[in-house]
């Protein structure tokens, strides 16, 4: 038992200094990147490790053999096993590599430009080059587009993961004790506030997502610059990234795929480090990572490519999302009727994904509110890619799914919205609206705000007093919820600012997508059809301002939502008191299971 003790204390006090000093330790500034100069000025290698560093001497020894004598940039980021929890920004590595790059091939002016990249740091050079070529809505700080991109002659990811890591589905190769390890990985950074590096490449994460879009609309302008060769090679026994992670053939385009047998995600660093040069072995997977970087396209046999169908046709989106405590029968059934007004040829297409049933407890929960965000970008993306002439999206949202448009606005940069209609939102008044709209990221939002709601007028309205009692505005954190569904929006109504509530809709908190109601089920269908003009305002008004005031009691109890919170603590609480008392263990451990799965299930 003193073992135990002191064990258990030990953990604890570890815990406690990564806490406070974990931070610290493991988030130095960004490395300086230096470049290697040889004696060809002509050529300029960029090589990138993954996570961790192990695969950085294979790569070095990659571009020697590749290129000997090209100059070389091969940056070092993550070094030894502190930095699983390092909170180095990965924006500024991108931005320190692409700086570099910048400067080198102005003093140089190289005629070709190789980029290799493995796992996390083919996303990283993705990110690179996406900069170089202009796209920066997300970088720290705008430098315009670089001449440099356009001397890059191929782009060689080796296990690169671009869709973003991720558990949640686990790679189909993935060993159990390696889920155990990012399990107890995310656990331990969650607890100490680190790892913010490597949750900053999870799938659907902002540096991703934005990638991700950033891609198609670089792979699909028309102004007759052609993208790199790029090649993607994976291990057919990878256990961190999957096939469809490295091709993401949903965005890339124009790519080629080659699989290396009986490699998994460590082997290719193995391969890089022990089989290339002077005195490896040169195996067949080393030559074919080596021939990749050197050889003619025409000269190298590729795997067949998934291929993405796409629809140019298409010019318009309009997402419809649910909210907590819903299947999304509503959405499906306002799309089916959207659809049937907009007949087979028109140019507009209605998409409802689903991420099922949301109940109370978990929307309480920020990271489990970020994980449906991050679920809609990699939605949103897919579909953009699908539609690649779309140029105009609407949204119609309910309740969480308002929140998943809010919170997604504020963390993808890539992320634009035309029109916009809430009901039941749980957006707090004070978002920043007319912001987004003066940046041409939103032009309108159109808000109902009902009278009974008292989902609204309660739950989410406590986070949001929290956040006014600290004096929080703009960027809420964890405190991102709020009672717009119910109070309205602060900017509705300012000049400019695009926002208007409607007020008020006599209901409760379903009553702005109550498609019982033909006044409110048309305006709805014609919404979907054409967004917002003169004609959709006066139906909206038409069918849903049909109170004149807010419930007084209800608006009265709003104000002290953190009483109504007291007293349903209290009750629950004391409830489990009394059955200590009566039965203790007994009758307290089935009471807690029981709360539990009444907040898990309502």
């Amino acid at each position: 038992m003193r073992k135990l003790i002191l064990a258990t204390t030990a953990v604890a006090l570890g815990l406690v200094i990564l806490r406070l000093g974990g931070p610290l330790m493991v988030a130095s500034d960004t490395p300086p990147v230096e470049l290697e100069i040889g004696s060809d000025a002509r050529t300029l290698v960029v090589a990138v490790h993954g996570f961790g560093g192990v695969s950085r001497p294979g790569l070095v020894e990659l571009a020697h053999t590749a290129f000997p004598g090209a100059h070389l940039i091969a940056p070092t980021y993550s070094q030894g096993p502190l930095n699983a929890f390092s909170n180095r920004d990965v924006y500024d590595i991108a931005d320190v590599i692409e700086s570099r790059i910048d400067r080198a091939f102005r003093q140089y002016g190289y005629e070709r430009i190789v980029l290799i990249g493995h796992s996390m740091g083919g996303e990283l050079l993705r990110k690179v080059y996406l900069w170089g070529a202009g796209q920066e809505e997300d970088r720290p700080a705008r430098r315009g587009r670089h001449a440099w991109v356009d001397r890059v002659e191929r782009f060689v990811s080796l296990a690169a993961i671009n869709r973003g890591w991720t558990t949640d589905p686990a790679p189909p190769n993935m060993p159990w004790y390696r889920r155990a390890e990012y399990a107890a990985g995310t656990l331990i950074a969650r607890m100490t506030g680190t790892g913010k590096m490597i949750y900053a490449v999870r799938r659907g994460a902002p540096f991703v997502a934005d990638s991700r879009v950033q891609w198609i609309r670089l792979a699909r302008r028309n102004d007759g610059r052609a993208l790199p060769l790029l090649i993607h090679l994976l291990g057919t026994g990878d256990d961190i990234a999957t096939k469809a992670d490295v091709m993401d053939v949903q965005v890339a385009k124009d790519f080629r795929f080659k699989s290396l047998e009986a490699t998994d995600h460590a082997d290719i660093a193995t391969a890089l480090a022990d089989e290339i040069g002077p005195n490896g072995p040169l195996t067949e997977r080393a030559r074919a990572i080596l021939d990749c970087v050197t050889l003619p396209p025409d000269q190298l046999t590729f795997d067949e490519p998934d291929t993405l169908v796409e629809d140019p046709k298409i010019r318009r989106l309009v997402f419809i999302l649910h909210g907590i405590r819903d299947y999304d029968v509503w959405g499906s059934e306002l799309k089916r009727q959207i659809d049937a007004q907009l007949g087979p040829d028109s140019d507009t297409v209605v998409v409802v994904p689903k991420y099922g049933y949301f109940p109370m407890a978990p929307f309480l929960l920020w990271s489990d509110r970020q994980a449906k965000v991050r679920w809609f970008m990699d939605a949103y993306t897919e579909e953009l890619a699908h539609y690649p002439s779309a140029t105009t999206f609407d949204f119609i949202g309910h309740s969480n799914g308002t929140y998943i448009l809010a919170s997604a606005l504020q963390k993808y940069r890539t992320l634009r919205v035309n029109d916009v209609y809430f009901a039941g939102s749980v957006v707090p008044q004070r978002y920043p609206w007319m912001e987004l709209v003066r940046t041409d990221r939103v032009r309108r939002v159109r808000n109902v705000v009902a009278t009974n709601d008292w989902v609204v007028a309660l739950f989410p309205r406590l986070f949001e007093q929290l956040a006014e009692w600290r004096g929080v505005d703009g960027d809420f954190g964890s405190l991102d919820i709020g009672a717009a569904g119910f109070r309205g929006f602060q900017d509705a109504g300012r000049p400019k600012s695009g926002v208007r509530d409607i007020l008020f809709a006599d209901g409760m908190h379903g009553t702005g997508v109550d498609l019982e109601v033909g006044k409110k089920r048309d305006a709805l269908v014609r919404f979907g059809r054409y967004g917002l003009d003169d004609d959709q305002e006066r139906a909206f008004d038409d069918a849903f301002r049909n109170a004149r005031t807010p419930n007084a009691f209800m608006d009265a109890l709003s104000n002290v939502s953190w009483a109504a919170w007291l007293v349903i603590m209290i009750v629950v609480v004391g409830l489990g008191v009394l059955l200590w008392r009566w039965k203790r263990f007994w009758g307290v451990v089935p009471y807690i299971a029981l709360v539990l799965l009444f907040l898990n299930s309502f």
